[in-house]
Formats: C-alpha cells, sequence, structure tokens
C-alpha cells in the first residue's frame, strides 16, 4: 500500500500480532468477511519483520507498523499502541472515525459486528473507548497505586493535568479496545502518545489496559461496557464450538484454554478452522516454516 492512501476512514483496525503469519491473516479473513464497513486494516508488529513478508504478497491491502523496539508483552504493548498510531495519523496522513485495537486472536465470529458496536458510543458525547470494562479492578488499582506518585510526576513535569475523572481501577480489557477518533486526536494534541508517556508503560511495569484508561481519562472522555454479545475472556471457559449458537459477535481468545496447560499451536489451528468452515473458507495450514517449527514462509490465499 503507498502514501496515496492518506485520508480520512470510517474505521480503522489494528490488529496487535504475535509470531504465527497464518493466524494474523485468519483474523484479517474474519475482519473482513463479516464487517459491514470496509474497515483499513493494520497490523501492528513488535520487531517481527517476518509477519510483513510473509503477509504482505496475499494481503496487499492491508498496512503493516513494525515496532524498531523491542517492545514486549504489557507495557510493550502501550508503546506499541503508542508507536503505531503516531505513525499512522503523521507520516501516513490517516485520521479515522473509529479505531479499532484487538489482539491477534480475536475474530469477528458474525455478520454486522462493527456497526452493531460502535453504536455503543451514541446517547453520550463524552464516551471515548468501548470494551470489556471493569470500573474497580483490584488487580489494577493495586498496581497503579504503586506506581501513582511517578505517574503523577510525568504529568506535572510536561504540563498536563492529572484527570480528575479517572478513577484509579478503571480497566477496559486490552484483548479489544473501541476507540472514538476525536479521543485519539485529542491524545495525540496533548502529546499523551510521545516520550516520556509512551515509556510510562515499561518504566512502570503498568500494562497497556491500564495505561490506555489513564490516557482516554486525561483525554477528557470515559468508557463504556461493549456488552453480552461480546465474548471476551482471558482464556477459553467453554467448548468454542458451542460459541455461534449463543448469539456473539465477537470471540476471544482462539488460543488459550482452562487451566494451565501449555498453548499448543495445532489446538488453536482446530479452533480457527471450524470459524473458518462456518465462513466457508478453506481450512489453514501451519507452513512447513512457521515460527510453530521454524522460520515464517509466504502465505497464499
Amino acid at each position: 500500500m503507498t502514501d496515496t492512501l492518506a485520508g480520512h476512514y470510517p474505521m480503522v483496525l489494528f490488529i496487535r500480532s504475535h509470531v504465527f503469519p497464518e493466524f494474523v491473516a485468519d483474523t484479517v479473513d474474519a475482519v473482513r468477511f463479516y464487517a459491514t464497513q470496509n474497515p483499513l486494516i493494520v497490523v501492528t508488529v513488535d520487531r517481527n519483520k517476518r509477519i510483513e513478508s510473509s503477509m504482505q504478497t496475499a494481503y496487499p491491502n492491508v498496512l503493516y507498523y513494525t515496532s524498531d523496539n523491542n517492545c514486549g508483552w504489557g507495557g510493550g504493548l502501550w508503546r506499541l499502541f503508542c508507536e503505531a498510531v503516531s505513525w499512522l495519523c503523521s507520516e501516513k496522513k490517516i485520521s479515522f472515525d473509529v479505531l479499532w485495537n484487538i489482539d491477534y486472536d480475536l475474530i469477528p465470529i458474525a455478520p454486522d459486528w462493527d456497526r452493531f458496536f460502535v453504536k455503543r458510543f451514541q446517547g453520550d458525547s463524552r464516551i471515548g473507548q468501548l470494551g470489556r470494562y471493569n470500573p474497580n479492578s483490584s488487580y489494577w488499582k493495586r498496581r497503579v497505586r504503586m506506581r501513582l506518585t511517578r505517574l503523577k510526576k510525568t504529568f506535572l513535569d510536561n504540563g498536563v493535568q492529572w484527570p480528575r475523572n479517572y478513577k484509579i481501577g478503571d480497566h477496559v480489557a486490552g484483548a479489544c479496545g473501541v476507540f472514538k477518533g476525536r479521543c485519539i486526536a485529542q491524545m495525540l494534541s496533548m502529546g499523551l502518545l510521545d516520550s516520556p508517556f509512551r515509556d510510562l508503560g515499561v518504566t512502570c511495569q503498568l500494562a497497556d489496559d491500564p495505561m490506555l484508561s489513564l490516557m482516554v481519562a486525561a483525554a477528557g472522555y470515559t468508557f463504556r461496557e461493549m456488552g453480552e454479545k461480546a465474548y471476551i475472556k482471558w482464556r477459553m471457559e467453554e467448548d468454542y464450538r458451542q460459541i455461534p449458537a449463543k448469539g456473539y459477535y465477537l470471540y476471544h481468545p482462539t488460543k488459550l484454554v482452562p487451566g494451565n496447560q501449555p498453548y499448543s499451536a495445532q489446538r488453536e489451528l482446530k479452533c480457527r478452522n471450524f470459524f473458518r468452515k462456518l465462513r466457508g473458507q478453506p481450512p489453514i495450514k501451519l507452513l512447513k516454516d512457521s515460527p510453530a517449527t521454524g522460520r515464517a514462509n509466504s502465505i497464499t490465499c
């Protein structure tokens, strides 16, 4: 894709990818198959150039942002988000009404999912982010309080007022966040996506979830729960084959099961191919040189 795509879009969707290009490609397939709008998809990658090199031939209408930093998980995902948004808006000259930020292992599973959830913004202009919202996360409340002095000092030192509407413990699960474009634009104009704010996730050991909640509040916005039509869990809590009959629009995760069982790429493959069959799409295979066994090869479709 070229910079001729500069302009305004109703919907941009970030897919935070991992090491399996086949699974990232499947998420792209699911997004496009069920979306009512035609979203501009951006695959955001943590210093893994194999994702773009594997996907770009079969998926030329996708943008790829690969960080030069080894961002890592947790607070690194906040840094990756900041980098990708700044790159998209400043370098690519792209703006949007709505920005989705999803994990690679979240997939849409029903038509009209995009319009259904965006309607949740209606009725309150203060809503800046939708997601699986917990207004009183005991875990993140404890973690944020431990770093509160450093957080407040960073705001003070950079001339940004600490948000009066922020409640310690506000938390939107990082697996899926839907942001109003005006909220992101305000965060950019306030410098909240630049250093030193973008470094706080790593230095304070706070994941993207609480960091995004803090910055949305700092921009003057608040949160709203996505509702019961989004199945967003830390691990699978029931058989994924039973999910389609329950009327969900989104499903997460495709990769983790209950308990302490180790991750299995083959188990995720079976899950994804179950949903691909429902979409009438051919099953995917892990390439011989997939990261499951070695280096990624090119994906064909």
